[in-house]
């Protein structure tokens, strides 16, 4: 049991849930809550210390017992101690600490339906994105590595646990990538605001598809744009400059799809 918010174990789950660079340099990211703890076992996430308070246990004890047996050491912990560690207002009353997810997309395999984001920044939209690619079965996500990090808590709990089961790169160069998609016949197509481009309702017959979507406030960048093969837009009213991206990923993935 833990009553103390100086434990060395309550200080270093606060920092993992604050910073990205402790996130990066131990590996390891915070969840929390009953459902994403129980999508993390079921996905063979492995868990290496949960935290949990009293009145958690009472209301989902066996719930609680399936999550403990698989974390490698657990703690009884207070309310208040529950809350400091916590990345929402009314926390359940669980906190696990889960190592990174191994489950990377090779651009060497076959590309069906695949996700390309570049320099997505709202931890909310890009979780709500990595859920999207989920339900539509496409085969994974690119992700420019100045984008936001995946392992941010709200992207963990936007995404409802589709990041764990998700392939994802992290790319250095998307570039490059895009360049090794147009080259091994995968159609890039680029979702822009431009009149110019071809309305996304259009893209019925492409076999294999790179859709690219850009920054919540600039979009894709200029020179990601020029070497995709194709452009494409939302038909929206006119007096109406863009969608949310994650509403637009949401669109322009559903018709991709069909």
């Amino acid at each position: 049991m833990i009553t103390s918010k100086s434990n060395e174990n309550i200080k270093y789950a606060i920092k993992l849930l604050s910073s990205s660079k402790s996130r990066k340099e131990n590996c390891e990211f915070i969840i929390e809550g009953l459902r994403l703890a129980r999508e993390a076992v079921k996905n063979g996430i492995k868990i290496n210390l949960t935290f949990y308070s009293e009145d958690f246990y009472k209301n989902f004890k066996k719930e609680a017992d399936e999550i403990l047996k698989f974390s490698k050491k657990s703690f009884l912990v207070g309310t208040n101690i529950i809350k400091s560690i916590s990345d929402t207002k009314t926390p359940q009353g669980m906190v696990c600490i889960c190592e990174f997810i191994d489950n990377s997309l090779h651009l060497d395999k076959n590309i069906n339906k695949v996700l390309v984001l570049d320099n997505i920044q709202n931890p909310s939209n890009l979780g709500a994105i990595i859920r999207i690619c989920d339900a539509l079965g496409f085969d994974g996500v690119i992700i420019s590595k100045n984008s936001c990090d995946i392992y941010n808590p709200k992207v963990i709990r936007g995404s409802m646990g589709s990041v764990f089961k998700t392939k994802i790169l992290i790319s250095d160069d998307l570039e490059s990538n895009i360049f090794n998609l147009n080259n091994n016949g995968v159609s890039t197509l680029a979702m822009v605001v431009e009149r110019g481009a071809e309305d996304i309702r259009s893209f019925r017959n492409l076999k294999n598809v790179a859709l690219v979507i850009g920054n919540e406030g600039n979009g894709i960048r200029d020179e990601i744009i020029k070497i995709c093969k194709y452009k494409a837009f939302i038909p929206i009213k006119e007096n109406v400059n863009s969608l949310n991206a994650s509403v637009a990923a949401g669109i322009a993935m559903w018709e991709i799809s069909r």
